[in-house]
């Protein structure tokens, strides 16, 4: 009983979602760009955005557990809640939801997990802005030298990138320091959170030792690169779906 509630709870909620997004949307353009679509080619696009799910899902146990990791299907049951909430809900509020949910379901605590939900923010940030300053450098040229725009964030993700390298460096190789700093922040927090507090910095800080474990490191970055390889080409095949050139 408690699995179909569950079930038809995430069912009703996605037909509502899905209304309230087509709400003020020209229903017979989406409808002729339907009927003209190549289904073989939306249907790769969904298998690909699936098997995006499937990396960040091998990410995330790798980060949270190392040699111990939650269950696959949980972990994957959570990522998948998650990311459907961030598309409806606003500030990203899925990432919260993703550990919430993981911490119901094993015995991972939500704090520790959510640690681990930052070092994936990170990775994702540092993946975005390399592939943005990979198109930037391929495409300079292409972009008249008034155009402030793509060159100035070219530089600019340039800065936030090095600023990222030198934090995860100082967490790795000064994590005391910071670690002493963390807590004197905390004393502002009330006393029940300090603790929580402290949780959430240290799992974010133990994800670093991945370095030292090169089995582990290589597959989160192995699977990073693929998470964002299968969301690029989803894009590829909907626009070779709907022929749109």
């Amino acid at each position: 009983m408690r699995r179909i509630l569950q079930v038809t709870s995430i069912a009703l909620l996605t037909v509502f979602f899905l209304g309230l997004f087509l709400w003020k949307s020209n229903l017979r353009d989406v409808w002729r760009i339907m009927l003209a679509t190549n289904l073989l080619w939306l249907a790769s696009a969904f298998v690909v955005n699936w098997l995006a799910l499937v990396f960040r899902t091998i990410r995330w146990r790798v980060l949270l557990g190392g040699p111990n990791p939650p269950g696959f299907y949980p972990t994957f049951f959570a990522n998948t809640t998650g990311y459907m909430l961030s598309t409806v809900l606003p500030i990203r509020a899925g990432d919260v939801a993703r550990p919430a949910l993981l911490a119901r379901r094993t015995n991972v605590r939500f704090a520790e997990a959510l640690g681990t939900v930052l070092t994936e923010r990170i990775l994702d940030l540092f993946s975005i802005l390399s592939i943005f300053i990979w198109f930037c450098v391929l495409r300079w040229n292409s972009f008249p030298n008034n155009t402030g725009v793509v060159h100035g964030g070219a530089i600019g993700c340039t800065a936030v990138m090095a600023a990222l390298i030198v934090l995860m460096i100082s967490l790795y190789f000064f994590g005391d320091g910071v670690r002493r700093m963390h807590i004197s922040i905390g004393r502002i927090l009330p006393k029940r959170f300090r603790e929580p507090w402290m949780k959430f910095f240290d799992a974010f800080a133990n994800t670093l030792s991945i370095a030292e474990r090169p089995r582990d490191f290589f597959t989160v970055v192995f699977a990073t690169a693929a998470v964002w390889v299968c969301l690029t080409a989803q894009y590829a095949l909907v626009f070779i779906a709907i022929n749109w050139s």
